[in-house]
């Protein structure tokens, strides 16, 4: 079953086309990799995927066999993020003011857990209570790795 489908995606800059006529059938079930050179347009495609950047053509998404799209959760990680050094929010602050309808400045011992948990899959679970700003490249790239499965 194809949950995600592109027909003539096309997304252009201008003078300049980043995609072009693109179709893409990703099949439940599978990991994909986007491969090529910088400028190539795979994170163009990603963000025309998500509803980031406009783009023509058709998107559909699929849940089920036979029937359109309930509730798909898409789970991205930027290829970098600014963060001023010092912010005043911990990889909890971040984590649960996304996934969490729950005031962030009182810490929840239950979010906490979970947060861990999707931490520990990258094995950042000590990272939870350490300052956004403070965190190394690799430590953030687990960090959002984390959110994004969560």
């Amino acid at each position: 079953m194809n949950i995600i489908e592109t027909q003539n995606l096309t997304k252009t800059y201008g003078d300049f086309t980043a995609v072009s006529h693109l179709n893409l059938h990703v099949r439940k079930g599978r990991i994909y990799g986007f491969l090529g050179p910088n400028g190539a347009g795979k994170s163009t495609l990603i963000k025309a995927i998500l509803g980031d950047v406009p783009s023509t053509g058709r998107i559909s998404f699929r849940d089920r066999e036979n029937g359109p799209l309930r509730k798909m959760r898409i789970g991205y990680v930027p290829q970098s993020i600014d963060i001023e050094k010092y912010t005043p929010m911990d990889v909890y602050d971040l984590i649960a003011s996304f996934c969490f309808r729950f005031p962030v400045f009182l810490k929840s011992r239950k979010i906490a857990d979970e947060i861990r948990e999707a931490l520990a899959v990258f094995e950042a679970d000590q990272l939870l209570y350490k300052s956004i700003g403070t965190l190394s490249g690799g430590e953030l790239q687990r960090v959002l790795l984390s959110l994004a499965i969560m």
